[in-house]
């Protein structure tokens, strides 16, 4: 992939995306990058460029605006677990100060979590 269509992505996922950790129960946790917008044809551009991921839509809530206007569904991009830190390792370069600070913490909250899960394991040696 040229630097030209990571940057193209950086810059979309700098003003649209957003990385989180989810936790779930017995303390199971996931990395996640996510795109959420009404534009149907920049999600299908953003994914084939960036060649992982998934999209999912149109979803969203259909009923009318308070102008009495349609709401436009909605789209989303996404990526999880270590596909996830894969994405955040490509475009890292290209973010700004606010999303690099972001990365790191969930970089950090995720390899804090491989460390327990790790130690937690019972290794038999034969």
């Amino acid at each position: 992939m040229s630097k030209k269509n990571i940057a193209w992505c950086a810059g979309l996922f700098e003003g649209e995306g957003c990385v989180y950790v989810h936790y779930r129960e017995r303390g199971y946790q996931r990395a996640y990058a996510v795109i959420n917008m009404t534009d149907e044809d920049v999600i299908k551009d953003f994914h084939k460029t960036i060649g992982i991921g998934h999209i999912w839509g149109p979803y969203g809530d259909y009923r009318k605006k308070k102008d009495g206007g349609p709401r436009l569904p909605q789209w989303r991009w996404y990526s999880t677990g270590e596909k996830a830190l894969k994405f955040i390792d490509l475009i890292y370069p290209y973010m700004g100060k606010r999303r690099k600070k972001k990365m790191d913490e969930i970089r950090k909250e995720m390899e804090k979590y491989a460390l327990q899960k790790y130690k937690s394991k019972k290794v038999s040696l034969g």
